[in-house]
């Protein structure tokens, strides 16, 4: 009997990563071959992998001393023709000849930590329009077993807590690139899994639980300082957080700071050792003609368009494909109401870490712009920041106690579940429509289709699916803030250790929420204690 239940309980989440799939999967087929930013380098650095010299292409040096490498056009051409030209249709790349080879300059030399390229090298074939769409499919298969494991591996409030982070930080500009051969897919993906692994694996109290929540911490690392050099500093911001946020269990478990320890130095050696970071931070990412006090009080300004690109005020593909308004107030209306619903529930501990967070995520890009002598909009894309948004949000949303997680009311839940399902339709049909027809083109997709994906499901209904897919995977965050976490702690522990209750921003008076589901509450009851009191470069 107990195990039917736990195989009815397990419905819900194959649901959702049925769903998951192919809403990622119109993502992934919406456009052509080369369609993330700087794809043509990143193409030619999978076909090419480092170091150049044994990958297996040809490596010629000229009279200049300026290396390339010998490729198939269609590796690195197809992007030349619709870059930039949002009104010219991704038709133009079947004109790039499927024999033809030229010899290329722009491929990595070191700059990126390689991994991500040498592991993409394995889909690499003569056919570069079916190996880009088996990356894709990869990566978005990678995301969605990463996904899963969390879910699984966490209890009940966390779970809140990833889908309320992913639901508000990953759309658009997470859908876009997580299903594509951009090492940015590594960078959210590894950042994501390593936060909430660590956070779960401060609060697991059974040895299975532990190392499960350990392994998946390391595999997160290992993406993220695999594919970039600033996603492997974010490694060390983020394991320190978590740290930090779980202060109270560190004194009581000093072991298990070593695994957090160990991730922050691997992080902290791939990001000292990879020119990406430290010329960005030396250098800026080029060589701007701003100065002054002019340059700065721009920057300050303008600071949210960088911040808050990723919700939909920056573009998608070559920074060529602008969204409707729809997109990007939807989004930020959901990252609100989240927000002070987290700020709601402030320990001094979490003030400092969601604090700092913040400060990194604003001062970071600010730093950077002027030291490159750029304006925002300039050199600094939005996507450079988006493997922090989850690290953030996690912490946000944290209760007083880490092991607590807020939670909107259903009325809040709902909106934000369509304002995000909107969001996600809009930015997708947006997408194929820029690709399919240009941007001059008809504004729904299907008509007058002059390039598509060969093999897939017509643009129409690519996004109509794709659209209720997401609807559907988004669902859990209404599910997940319905029903009353287990509780399994006393009614005098209860006394002692939470909070009153407060209004939070969303307009719900939302009380602490021990974490009790699995195998925490045993521990709670034994060691709980009162709360405290309410403080690079441009690929």
């Amino acid at each position: 009997m107990r195990r039917t239940v736990s195989l009815w309980r397990g419905i819900p989440l194959l649901i959702v990563i049925i769903a998951a799939a192919i809403a990622g999967m119109a993502w992934a087929v919406s456009s052509p071959i080369g369609s993330s930013p700087d794809e043509d380098f990143h193409l030619a650095s999978i076909w090419c992998p480092p170091p150049v010299e044994t990958s297996g292409c040809k490596v010629q040096t000229d009279a200049q001393g300026v290396t390339s490498v010998t490729l198939i056009a269609r590796v690195v051409a197809a992007p030349a023709c619709y870059a930039f030209h949002p009104d010219t249709s991704g038709s133009c790349i079947w004109a790039v000849p499927a024999d033809k080879l030229v010899s290329d300059s722009r491929f990595d030399r070191g700059e990126y930590p390689g991994g991500f390229y040498r592991v993409m090298h394995i889909f690499a074939s003569n056919d570069p329009y079916a190996s880009v769409y088996a990356i894709r499919a990869f990566n978005l298969a990678l995301a969605i077993c990463l996904g899963a494991a969390l879910v699984l591996a966490a209890t009940r409030p966390t779970r809140r807590i990833i889908a309320y982070a992913v639901a508000s930080t990953y759309v658009p500009m997470g859908m876009f690139i997580i299903p594509s051969a951009n090492p940015s897919s590594w960078a959210v993906m590894g950042l994501t899994a390593t936060a909430f692994a660590l956070h779960s694996y401060w609060l697991a109290t059974t040895r299975p639980r532990l190392i499960a929540n350990g392994v998946l911490a390391a595999v997160g690392v290992i993406m993220a300082v695999s594919a970039r050099g600033d996603a492997a500093l974010y490694v060390v911001l983020t394991a320190v957080a978590i740290t930090v946020l779980h202060y109270r269990r560190v004194r009581g478990h000093a072991l298990r700071a070593i695994l957090p320890a160990v991730l922050a130095v691997v992080g902290g050696v791939v990001a000292r050792t990879s020119s990406q970071t430290t010329s960005a931070l030396s250098t800026g990412l080029g060589t701007g003609t701003a100065g002054g006090w002019r340059l700065l009080f721009s920057n300050l300004v303008n600071l949210p368009y960088v911040v808050l690109g990723n919700q939909g005020l920056g573009n998608l593909g070559w920074l060529d494909t602008p969204l409707p308004s729809l997109v990007s107030v939807g989004m930020i209306m959901v990252t609100s109401f989240l927000l002070m619903a987290g700020l709601s529930r402030l320990s001094w501990v979490k003030a400092l870490v969601a604090g700092g967070g913040v400060l990194v995520l604003m001062a970071l890009p600010l730093f950077i712009l002027q030291v490159s002598h750029y304006f925002v909009g300039q050199g600094m894309q939005p996507r450079y920041l988006l493997p922090l948004l989850p690290v953030i949000s996690l912490v946000v949303l944290t209760g007083y106690r880490p092991d607590q997680a807020v939670r909107l009311s259903p009325l809040f839940a709902w909106f934000s579940w369509g304002l995000v399902s909107a969001a996600n339709s809009v930015a997708l049909m947006v997408n194929i429509r820029r690709y399919t027809t240009g941007m001059d083109g008809p504004t729904w997709p299907g008509q007058l289709v002059e390039w598509w994906t060969p093999g897939a499901p017509g643009p129409m209904v690519t996004w109509i699916v794709g659209s209720l897919a997401f609807a559907v995977a988004a669902w859990m965050v209404v599910r997940l803030s319905s029903g009353p976490d287990p509780v399994a702690i006393t009614a005098e522990l209860d006394q002692r250790s939470i909070e009153p209750t407060s209004a939070t921003a969303s307009g719900e008076v939302v009380a602490a929420e021990p974490t009790t589901g699995d195998d925490t509450a045993a521990e709670d009851v034994r060691s709980a204690t009162p709360t405290e009191p309410t403080g690079i470069r441009p690929h």
